[in-house]
């Protein structure tokens, strides 16, 4: 093998072997008959997904093919012998004359190139004990088994994905070009349905596409890592986002934006409807074209079950723009995608779910049924914490009430989705049932902090906001360590735990508990001390909102409680305890 095959220092993702450690140097890469991959994709032992799984690639890099595909397998060359790679995730018009080895490395540092769960041993089905960020140094010990590497984690050895892991940056994905975004765009980690949301960047700004095309996004290079974008809202010509503007703007960035109300949020301007608008997006770089849309033509109407969101797209970028009431009567226009149904709302395609649509009008609900048929009850339990009081067991509960620790409650017996049904104040109401214990908690003395049951009710939801916050404040500088609830360290949900402690209200542990636990808020109404969480839908992390549009949070293992800007991870939501 020739110098310049062996040469390091470019780009290197962790391949994991099955049942074998990996050596140095195991993947030549880079020569006249290279192929690319186009995916994450693992290299087997032979031509198909029955064989042993020898390697793996990252997305961007080159492997030596030998031959053509055959049955949907190509043969490459790898740690000095042949395996085979499935064809499907390979590009095989990107041969490259250029040395651009991928020389392996089972030791040192590593970097994430995307959100990483860590796992208590080499398997999916291991417990999740952590989560590493993308971008993140991973520190290795050489250990590898089925696709995973073990790593050291706040002290201890775990294991992630190696398929995920590269040496460095260095060595991206050939750029073929700029592209300019015509609506505001999420910058997204993948294609699949789980990806998670870097940013989002403005109208008019340039991208550098690579050419790489999957399931309707298109594949960039953002900040040195690999990204994704919605393809139909990429132009090869500059885009200005200011609509008097007949010229494109400046290659570095958008142009200002002075009507924000007609960007990516209007479904009819961009992907509000499946049967194909995009081509409307950029007429707001000039005059030429109307202002006002076509309206799709509408078929009929329908009343809203329940409130509904009024939302821009059928897909999960949407935006939601109004929230109409139980009875509301929509206007329909027939199509349907995504469990939604198109309407014209203010005379611009929306969209809604389908499955709260009826064609009569719903009957008035009253406060409190007439006559209820109230199930029997069995027994009595006490919160161990304070508890909301749910319309539903479900996850389209509204919370009616909010008892305080120690409170008495009347039980049916009956459980569903981890919620006890109650009834209360003569009506059928859910609790969450770990929360519930046969005798009365005691009282919690001022020896441990803040005595929650002298607070509770004595402080408006805005002071208890402002203890939780200075509790916070006090924890600055301290470490991160997994599972830790102070007093000195903490983990995400722990340092949340402890600060609305000390204002009287308890809060389950986990982030994911904490977020389905109090009263939701908008990131536009946010007050001090409201909780924001992160990487939902099931959010993994949580902070304190401490004003200027920051939290103080325990981010992860190596880091201490600090301040952090709220934009510099995905939101999922924000809520407010007590």
């Amino acid at each position: 093998m020739s110098s310049a095959m062996r040469k390091a220092g470019a780009v290197t993702s962790l391949l994991a072997a099955a049942g074998a450690a990996i050596t140095v140097g195991g993947v030549q890469l880079a020569s006249a008959d290279s192929v690319t991959a186009t995916a994450g994709v693992n290299i087997r032992s032979g031509p198909g997904t029955k064989y042993a799984i020898v390697g793996g690639l990252t997305a961007g890099q080159r492997i030596t093919a030998v031959g053509k595909p055959t049955n949907g397998w190509i043969k490459v060359r790898f740690n000095g012998d042949t395996a085979y790679v499935s064809a499907a995730y390979l590009d095989l018009k990107s041969g490259d004359t250029s040395p651009g080895p991928a020389n392996i490395y089972t030791k040192g540092t590593k970097i994430a190139t995307a959100p990483l769960n860590v796992r208590q041993g080499a398997s999916l089905g291991s417990k999740v004990i952590g989560y590493i960020a993308a971008g993140q140094n991973v520190t290795l010990t050489g250990k590898q088994s089925a696709g995973f590497a073990e790593m050291l984690y706040g002290g201890q050895r775990a294991w992630v994905s190696g398929q995920y892991l590269v040496s460095s940056m260095n060595a991206l994905p050939k750029k073929t070009g700029a592209r300019y975004a015509t609506a505001d765009l999420l910058i997204r980690t993948s294609t699949d349905s789980d990806f998670n949301i870097i940013t989002t960047v403005k109208k008019g700004t340039r991208l550098q596409a690579t050419g790489v095309t999957r399931s309707g996004y298109a594949q960039i290079v953002y900040n040195s890592a690999i990204r994704w974008v919605t393809a139909k809202y990429l132009s090869t010509q500059p885009v200005s986002s200011a609509p008097a503007s007949n010229s494109g703007t400046s290659s570095s960035g958008p142009a200002k934006q002075t009507k924000p109300a007609t960007s990516h949020s209007n479904p009819a301007k961009t992907s509000g409807s499946t049967s194909g608008t995009s081509k409307a997006d950029p007429s707001k770089t000039g005059n030429a074209r109307p202002t006002t849309p076509a309206v799709p033509k509408v078929v009929g109407s329908r009343y809203a079950t329940t409130e509904l969101l009024i939302r821009t797209t059928s897909g999960s970028d949407f935006k939601t723009v109004a929230e109409v009431p139980r009875g509301a009567r929509l206007q329909i226009t027939g199509a349907t995608a995504n469990g939604k149904a198109q309407v014209v709302y203010g005379g611009v395609a929306r969209w809604v779910t389908a499955q709260y649509l009826s064609t009569s009008k719903p009957k008035a609900q009253t406060s409190r049924p007439v006559t209820p048929a109230l199930p029997r009850v069995v027994g009595t339990r006490y919160a161990t914490t304070e508890l909301l009081i749910r319309t539903t067991s479900g996850s389209n509960y509204k919370t009616v009430d909010t008892v305080p620790t120690r409170t008495k409650l009347k039980i049916t017996g009956t459980y569903a989705n981890g919620r006890a049904q109650i009834v209360y104040n003569g009506a059928v109401r859910w609790v969450t049932s770990q929360y519930l214990a046969k005798s009365k908690p005691a009282s919690r003395s001022s020896s441990g902090g803040s005595s929650s049951v002298g607070l509770v009710g004595s402080n408006t939801s805005s002071n208890k906001g402002k203890i939780a916050l200075n509790y916070a404040k006090a924890q600055l500088g301290k470490p991160y360590v997994w599972g830790a609830e102070g007093p000195n360290s903490f983990d995400c949900s722990g340092l949340t735990l402890r600060a609305w402690q000390a204002a009287g209200v308890n809060l389950p542990r986990t982030s994911q508990q904490q977020f389905l636990a109090s009263p939701r808020v908008s990131m536009s109404n946010l007050k001090v001390g409201d909780l924001v969480f992160f990487y939902g839908p099931s959010p993994s992390h949580v902070g304190i909102y401490a004003g200027n549009g920051k939290v103080i949070n325990a981010p992860r293992p190596g880091k201490v409680v600090e301040y952090t800007p709220i934009a510099y991870m995905p939101v999922a939501g924000a809520t407010r305890p007590g």
